[in-house]
């Protein structure tokens, strides 16, 4: 999924799929951590923002036959952070989440994500060593959490790449419908994001 209808993150972090075998499963922290929004006091910040264009953000839903079932986000923003130490902001439309079939679309936002109770969801936190740190909120649900990440300079722009899976069960995203039952319980996340340097401070960053 790519261009301007990708979705980030988060973020998604932010939709019902499933695991790939092999791929590392979010370790989900006892609580949320306090992620500082800005820079330090005399620390020099620079804002970096996430290029939907040059970006991926790739979401699979499986069910229990096996069959996969893209997601995607039209509406997304998200901020890198480079400092002292990198940080990640992430914000999800939920509501322009699409699926490959109006029924699929329709069951996804109404049944399952209930977007219009929930209609946004984010992530933020630290990158350092390899390592993201912080709190994802989706359905209304904020846990802190645990994955690998890498954050590397690339000419003029930061990329960054992750691979990761979280139960939906963790952040209570279950249909009613007996259907619920046919759906794998873990997500499935692939980012490969770019970002371009907006300004030299960090001021603000998405939810702001």
């Amino acid at each position: 999924m790519k261009g301007a209808g990708a979705a980030l993150p988060a973020v998604a972090l932010l939709a019902v799929c499933a695991c790939g075998g092999g791929v590392q499963r979010a370790t989900v922290l006892a609580e949320p951590k306090a992620i500082a929004r800005g820079p330090a006091a005399g620390e020099v910040a620079h804002r970096w923002a996430v290029v939907p264009g040059q970006s991926t953000f790739d979401v699979v839903g499986v069910d229990v036959m096996g069959g996969h079932h893209p997601i995607g986000f039209d509406h997304w923003k998200a901020t890198v952070i480079t400092g002292t130490k990198s940080k990640l902001f992430v914000e999800v439309d939920m509501t322009s989440a699409r699926g490959e079939s109006e029924l699929v679309t329709r069951l996804l936002k109404v049944d399952l994500l209930d977007v219009e109770r929930y209609p946004r969801a984010t992530l933020e936190g630290t990158i350092e060593d390899g390592v993201v740190e912080g709190n994802a909120t989706i359905h209304g649900v904020t846990k802190g959490l645990r994955f690998r990440g890498v954050l590397q300079r690339e000419g003029d722009t930061y990329r960054f790449v992750a691979r990761f899976r979280i139960s939906r069960d963790v952040f209570g995203i279950h249909a009613k419908a007996s259907w619920d039952g046919l759906i794998e319980d873990d997500v499935h996340i692939h980012v490969d994001a770019r970002a371009r340097e907006e300004r030299v401070t960090a001021e603000a960053v998405p939810g702001d």
